[in-house]
């Protein structure tokens, strides 16, 4: 909860609060864990909180990584002996994770457990990987608080944010209260709150299904407006397997949708409105084109940035600028590099924008193979080969010293090497698409530079630079991360700064920002749930391969990426898997039978990002 932190430093430092009086009590410790590592709740807690504030030291208490094995039941039972000495927990501030653990108490946990060690479950190493550079490196053991210590506090706050919390939330609110999801055991505690944001609680039956609550509530009065029309009956098509057209009354009485067609009308309006939307989302021109009435006819066209043919009349497009920005080197092309192809080859002036060099996620063998290939090159070209293998061979000695208790930090010269790796991959890849080389930015912002998988908060130098930017391309159409669920955070980071240098580009009175549209773009995490696109790109056979050459142009990231996440696919196969669903979930709607398609939504300021 590092906002909640944040602005507790804040209340702190302006004299609205003290925390002289106040004494704490850490969830949780991998262990074995030593306090000065990276990945140590000491260090977290220290640099993101204690430090900051007027705390007495001794009012402190985190579990203890470092203890040997004999003497961690005595410092357990010693833990629950000193919570109940200052009259218990008054406040409990809880996360959860994707096994429903609070604390570290992973499924199975006793509600009436106290302190103890614990083994840790494969999923919530999993999810650590990413701080610990791989999951062989995540501890299996931690010492966590237990769920009846949890449960003893007089209040509780569960606090849950983005997509990826949202079918966990689901099942520990709506599920059974079991052992088996710990989370659940706190619909037994009298004084739990639980905040979550509406991405969060996506998979919550309000949101999910909301008209089969109407069983349980007959007084319930569910308004339909459009989108919840749209998945309303986009869920109704796959719950009758039926296409739109085909759903009838019956069907929907039968499915508690009654009060729909009250407020709507017939079944066949509400189907023809669902279809429709749905089927003017659907384009092959994703800039637009003109208006013209023109035979059919088998025509071919040049290519207007790559030499090959093409079957788009350039006479036809639009020819808008376009702004493609991407958080790292490879999101672009994962996530829309289809509809990045079609918009060059309709001739428009498109433009790739990395927003991060993507440099941590780089493996030390990438950079041996590079610099041993710059010494055979030095040869090659009679240059100076003995300073090349003194450089490369300094680099593999470095490697050696690297270790996770320090996050295999690199030093700023490897970091710049796995820079260059990374941005001459996203140049690659952009070209082959069609964007023209001159077209291609690397920004780099300043909140990435780091070196290490914790990032700067977003500053007004960020902003300012994508600023610059947008106000000399002056674009008429942006496209930007809208998968915000990347192990680190850092598309969501990436977008709120295009966001807000477009929100204070239109405050400065720059006219063009009130005519350029906005679009968000999945692929590499998560997709557009079909009812909410507005944006809907096929894509031939032909093109998925183009596509998925493009995604190998990053080969630092391929066979086995540094930060893969949960899901165990490569990120070329979560493309494809994701645009062959969406394209097979149109043809069970009713729509044409597309080899695979990319769907955007457009942005506007209600959305939470």
């Amino acid at each position: 909860p590092t906002a909640i932190y944040a602005e507790l430093i804040r209340a702190n430092k302006a004299g609205e609060i003290t925390f002289k009086d106040v004494i704490t009590f850490n969830l949780d410790e991998y262990y074995p864990m030593k306090p000065e590592q990276i990945q140590s709740y000491h260090k977290f807690m220290n640099e993101n909180l204690f430090d900051h504030i007027d705390i007495d030291r001794k009012n402190v208490h985190i579990p203890d990584g470092t203890l040997p094995v004999d003497k961690i039941e005595d410092f357990c039972l010693n833990y629950e002996k000193q919570i109940k000495e200052v009259g218990g927990l008054d406040i409990q501030i809880l996360g959860i994770g994707r096994s429903g653990h609070v604390g570290f108490n992973e499924p199975g946990s006793p509600i009436n457990s106290i302190t103890r060690k614990i083994y840790l479950d494969r999923i919530t190493r999993l999810d650590a990987s990413s701080d610990f550079f791989g999951v062989e490196n995540v501890p299996t053991q931690a010492i966590t608080m237990g769920v009846g210590t949890i449960m003893s506090a007089k209040r509780i706050l569960l606090l849950a944010f983005a997509e990826g919390k949202a079918k966990i939330i689901a099942k520990a609110i709506e599920g059974e209260s079991t052992e088996l999801c710990a989370a659940s055991l706190l619909q037994r505690h009298p004084n739990t709150t639980v905040f979550i944001d509406l991405p969060a609680s996506s998979e919550l039956t309000y949101y999910k299904n909301p008209w089969s609550l109407t069983l349980k509530d007959s007084t319930l009065n569910i308004k339909y407006d459009k989108t919840l029309i749209k998945q309303a009956v986009v869920w109704l098509s796959n719950e009758c397997k039926k296409p739109l057209l085909n759903l009838q009354e019956e069907d929907y009485y039968k499915h508690h949708l009654n009060a729909l067609l009250e407020q709507c009308g017939s079944a066949e309006s509400v189907n023809l409105f669902v279809f429709q939307s749905i089927q003017d989302a659907i384009t092959g021109w994703p800039a637009g084109k003109r208006v013209k009435p023109t035979e059919r006819a088998l025509k071919v066209f040049e290519h207007p940035t790559l030499n090959k043919k093409s079957l788009y009349d350039p006479s036809l497009s639009n020819h808008k600028r376009v702004c493609v920005f991407s958080p790292h080197p490879d999101d672009d092309v994962i996530s829309m590099g289809g509809t990045i192809a079609r918009l060059c080859e309709q001739g428009n002036e498109v433009h790739t924008i990395y927003e991060t060099s993507g440099s941590i996620a780089v493996w030390d063998d990438d950079v041996s193979r590079m610099t041993h290939f710059a010494c055979l090159y030095a040869k090659l070209i009679g240059a100076d080969s003995e300073l090349f293998e003194s450089k490369a061979k300094g680099y593999n000695e470095f490697f050696k010293t690297k270790s996770c208790e320090s996050g295999f930090r690199d030093s700023e010269e490897v970091l710049e090497i796995k820079r260059v790796i990374r941005e001459s991959e996203a140049v690659d890849a952009s070209v082959h698409v069609g964007v023209k080389r001159e077209n291609v930015h690397l920004l780099n912002l300043p909140f990435y530079q780091t070196g290490q998988v914790g990032k700067k908060p977003v500053g007004q130098d960020d902003i300012d630079i994508v600023k610059n930017l947008l106000r000399e391309i002056k674009p008429e159409l942006i496209f930007a991360a809208g998968d915000l669920s990347d192990p680190h955070g850092t598309h969501r980071k990436c977008t709120r700064v295009v966001l807000k240098a477009i929100e204070q580009l239109e405050i400065e009175g720059e006219n063009w920002v009130s005519k350029c549209d906005v679009f968000l773009y999945r692929g590499a995490w998560q997709e557009w749930e079909i009812e909410r696109v507005d944006l809907i790109v096929p894509m031939s056979p032909q093109e998925v391969v183009f596509k998925r050459l493009a995604i190998f142009k990053h080969q630092s990231q391929k066979d086995l990426p540094l930060f893969p996440g949960s899901d165990p696919r490569e990120f070329w196969q979560r493309a494809e898997d994701r645009n062959r669903s969406t394209a097979e979930l149109l043809s069970r709607l009713g729509f044409a039978h597309f080899a695979a398609a990319e769907a955007f939504v457009r942005y506007d300021k209600s959305m939470s990002i």
